[in-house]
């Protein structure tokens, strides 16, 4: 498990297809839409239904990210 693993998204409906997956350094992952970003994060949108509800990564975790 490491990186490259979320390049081989394939399959799924096309709302997960237009998802953004996000990987940390600690091996977790992320899918959603992107909301916003700033100097020290990126905040996603899990779900679209629930557009308030999102969660901040800290860029510095990040090691891959596949829109």
């Amino acid at each position: 498990m490491g990186p490259g693993r979320l390049s081989h998204r394939e399959g799924g409906t096309p709302a997960e297809l237009l998802r953004d997956g996000i990987e940390l350094d600690d091996g977790s992952q992320y899918f959603g839409q992107i909301v916003a970003r700033d100097k020290t994060s990126i905040t996603i949108a899990e779900s679209l239904q629930e557009p308030d509800d999102t969660i901040s990564l800290p860029k510095n975790e990040i090691v891959e990210m596949v829109p």
